[in-house]
């Protein structure tokens, strides 16, 4: 998993990175990545305490 994000907002830089973008192992041929817009989502990279922990990753899994 790869995360990336733009900070031009237009829809046609959006779409030529994502024709544009490829990677590959040391010494491999390269590939073409699935690239899929994301969403705006209020997040915290603070993980739950206690139960809510586990609530949240069956949010995440599901």
């Amino acid at each position: 998993m790869l995360g990336m994000r733009l900070l031009d907002k237009s829809p046609e830089i959006g779409a030529r990175f994502g024709d544009e973008l490829s990677v590959a192992p040391v010494g491999g041929e390269p590939v073409t990545l699935d690239v899929s817009a994301g969403a705006d989502i209020a997040w915290s990279a603070t993980a739950p305490r206690g139960a809510a922990y586990f609530e949240t990753l069956r949010q995440i899994l599901n």
